[in-house]
């Protein structure tokens, strides 16, 4: 891939991360926080925004045994760590959603 497809790439991956995870975590927080103890409802933007926060506490790090060979191996770990990630989440919310009393 040339330079100009991974800069694209990791434009694209920059600006979807933080939607995703704003729309997963807007949906856990209806489904769990609000039922279960009144939290305010929210929406995508504000969880967005403190998705950004934690990730930003969090950071991903990527060294030692789990570092990547090659550049197309560390983007598709990072894909897989900021898009897949979440959305596995939403999914095993989905599945909790669904025995939470």
């Amino acid at each position: 891939m040339t330079f100009k497809g991974w800069l694209f790439s990791f434009l694209v991956t920059l600006v979807a991360t933080p939607l995703i995870n704003g729309f997963v975590m807007s949906v856990l927080w209806k489904w769990f926080l609000v039922p279960k103890f009144g939290f305010p409802v929210i929406n995508w933007a504000m969880t967005a925004g403190i998705s950004l926060i934690f990730q930003f506490v969090k950071g991903v790090n990527i060294s030692g045994d789990n570092a990547p060979k090659t550049d197309a191996e560390g983007f598709i770990l990072v894909f897989l760590r900021l898009i897949v990630a979440p959305l596995l989440g939403l999914l095993i919310g989905y599945v909790l959603k669904s025995y939470a009393v």
